[in-house]
Parts: structure tokens; sequence; C-alpha cells
């Protein structure tokens, strides 16, 4: 067992983790997985020439009598980075509250003099955030009942390190912010989806934001100074989110019946090589009838129950592209759904070249008037970018492709 950098968790590391160590310059096989269970933690850690492990959270405790010496954030909150020393012995550190000052900075909000609220009971990770309130000067607020109506009205800084808004259950929030007049920041530790749903209200509300992506980041880049002794500068950490960002998003595709979406969708699947999938395929397949066949034989509404729980479904993938059906936006649900995981494209055709074969809501010109008027205002709400497709096919290809290479804030 010879690497530099390894893990020690019940599952192979995620793709995440090992994208931020590539990011750094640790290429595969120097990343080692280790799988172990906790039996085996005497002979995993007491072998091998490994320069530093990074512990799944279930280990962070476990890990402690191993080590010669733990740092205090460890000795609070458990190891989540064992460091070899020259002599042989373990070291001991806890990276999770560089992380929290990482999502700090990057939202442009100091904790010092702030009241911060903490959701996430007595977990690990609530924990972690709560010890790097503190080291960062901040302010914990009580969280019992009793003391609701003071939070609400006094909460300046908002940290989610509760699952609340991770899939399954992305659609969960810890807090309504409208009910927080006067908070200033939302952290939230959530890493999938990207776009949650608290991160989401923290935009429209304008209030700034950072998500868990940049914890992730953040706590691998610092467990990387510690065993090299070097520091990374702070473009480093930005260029890393957006690699990761990318690597981890949809390319999702929205318009109107017979704007390309498909064709388009496919033939950016096999340039980047990413899974494709059809949302209206899906749908018929679930079914076991053709798109017509199922508006002919019940209503709208049944077709649209379908198409939410089918889009609930696909819009919590991570690297595919998908071309969604046309109404896709006429549900609040759904546009949340679209947004959550994915970079949204707007195909963007003049009405007169519409395909209008086999599409039981287009089928002439008087109906597509009618859902370009309908629709229009959804459309651009929900796109992060507009990408016309009026001409040449790839043409339109390659503007996908390069909108794909855009980030947006999480």
């Amino acid at each position: 067992m010879e690497f530099e950098f390894g893990t020690i968790g019940d599952q192979p590391p995620g793709n995440e983790q090992k994208a931020v160590f590539e990011a750094l310059g640790f290429k595969e096989p120097a990343f080692g997985a280790i799988l172990s269970g906790r039996e085996e933690l005497g002979a995993v850690l007491g072998a091998g020439s490994f320069r530093a492990l990074c512990v799944a959270p279930v280990y962070r405790r476990a890990v402690l009598p191993f080590c010669a010496e733990l740092s205090p954030r460890a000795q609070a909150l458990g190891a989540d980075l064992l460091l070899r020393r020259a002599d042989g012995t373990l070291f001991g550190e806890n990276t999770e509250p560089d992380g929290v000052a990482a999502m700090a900075k990057k939202a442009g909000i100091s904790f010092v003099g702030k009241k911060v609220l903490v959701f996430g009971g007595k977990s690990e990770r609530a924990n972690a955030a709560r010890y790097a309130v503190r080291e960062l000067g901040g302010e914990l607020m009580p969280q019992e009942a009793e003391h609701r109506g003071e939070i609400a009205e006094t909460a300046q800084i908002l940290i989610n390190a509760s699952p609340a808004g991770s899939f399954p259950h992305s659609e969960q929030a810890p807090a309504d912010l409208a009910a927080y007049k006067n908070c200033e920041g939302v952290l939230d530790f959530v890493s999938r989806p990207l776009r949650t749903r608290l991160l989401e209200q923290a935009a429209a509300l304008k209030i700034p934001f950072a998500g868990g992506l940049w914890m992730l980041a953040a706590s691998c880049m610092r467990a990387a100074e510690l065993a090299y002794g070097n520091g990374f500068p702070d473009a480093k950490l930005r260029e890393t989110v957006a690699l990761l960002q990318k690597r981890r998003r949809n390319i999702l595709l929205i318009g109107m019946p017979g704007c390309g979406k498909t064709g388009l969708g496919k033939k950016v699947a096999r340039f980047t090589g990413r899974p494709f999938y059809d949302i209206d395929a899906q749908i018929e397949k679930k079914a076991g009838k053709t798109i017509p066949e199922i508006f002919s034989q019940a209503d709208e509404g049944t077709f649209r129950a379908l198409e939410e729980e089918i889009l609930r479904e696909y819009t919590a993938k991570s690297g595919a592209v998908i071309a969604t059906s046309g109404g896709a936006i006429l549900r609040e649900e759904n546009r949340r759904n679209l947004r959550q995981n994915s970079i949204v494209i707007l195909i963007d055709r003049d009405p007169g070249l519409l395909a209008t074969r086999g599409r039981p809501l287009s089928s002439g010109k008087s109906a597509i008037a009618k859902l370009v008027q309908q629709r229009r205002t959804l459309y651009l709400k929900t796109s992060d970018v507009i990408v016309k497709n009026n001409g040449e096919f790839f043409a339109a290809v390659h503007k996908i492709l390069e909108a794909a290479e855009r980030t947006f804030e999480c």
C-alpha cells in the first residue's frame, strides 16, 4: 500500500474528492482508495507509506486512539485528516472549519460580532460549523423552541449543516429565509444538488451565499497544504470549485416543442462523452404509450403528473445531457428541479421553424403562437443561457458546448 493520498471509508472516495486532488496535481494511482471496517483500522494505519489519509465521517472518532498527537480541532470534532510524520507516527487534524471559513470568504461574510444560527442539531457537521463560528468570532444563537421568535428576528447568518435539501429530498429547506428579516448571509453544507432550495431563495432575496462545493474543495486543499507545507492561492480554490461544478452538473435543454432539443442533446452528449436522456422518451417508456396516445386517451393533467415524476428522477442525475419536454417549465416544482443540478440552456427557435409533427399541443401556427405567449416568460426565467437554433445545426451544437463551460453561483 504505497501512495501519497488515500481515504478511509466504507466506500471508495467520491468522484468530487478525487477531482479536487487531481486539480491540485495528484493523479491516479497516487490517490489510493482504502476500504476497511473498524476492525481493520489498526492494520491499515500501521502499514503503508502514505503521506496523508482523508477520513470519512464514520471513522473520525475511531481513528483518534491511533494518533500520537491531535490538534485541538481533532480533539473536539474527530480527525478528518491523518498525517504521517517523519518518525512514522500519526497526527490527527480536522479541516472542516477551514471549509466553513472558505465558504464565508466566498460569500463575503464576516462572522465577527454576528449572531449565527446553525441548523443540524448535534450532528458532527453542525458541531464543526459551531466550532468554526467560534474560531471566527461569531456569536452562536440558541436553538430551543422558546427562542424561535428571537431567532427569526435577530439571526444574521444562517448555516445549514443538516441534510435538509440534499438528494433525495432536495425539495426541503431548513428554513424559509423570508422569515429572517436581518439575514446577511447563508452558508449551505449540502453539495448535492448544487443549487439547493435554500441557496436559490438566498439568490432571489439577494442575500450573499455559498454552497457545499466550496467546503469540499477548501477542506481537501487544506489537507494538501498540511501534507506538503505549501499553500495554494485563492484563485486555485475558485478554479477547483468551477471544475467540480462542470463535472457534476447536467447540461439541460429546455424550449418549445420542435425546437431541436433532442437532436442537439444527442450530439452534445456524443461530443462530451456524457449519457443522454430524453424526457419525452422516458415518459413514453413509463406510460407504455406514445405522447399523442397519452393525450388522446387521458388529459393534459395526467401527462403533466407523469412528466413531473420523470423530471424529479432525471434532474437528480449528475454529468448528463438532458433534453426536456416542451412543457417542463409549467410547474413551479419542475422549474426548481430543472435548475437544482444543471446549467439550463434555452434552445430558442423562431416559431415559424418549429417542427409540429406528432406534437399534440403545437400542431399548427395558432397553437404555436398560443404556447409561445404562455411559456416565453417561464423559459427565460428558468434558463441560465439562451442558444439560438435558427440556422446551421452544428453552429448551435458549438454554442451549447460553449455555454456549458460557464459557471453559475453555488
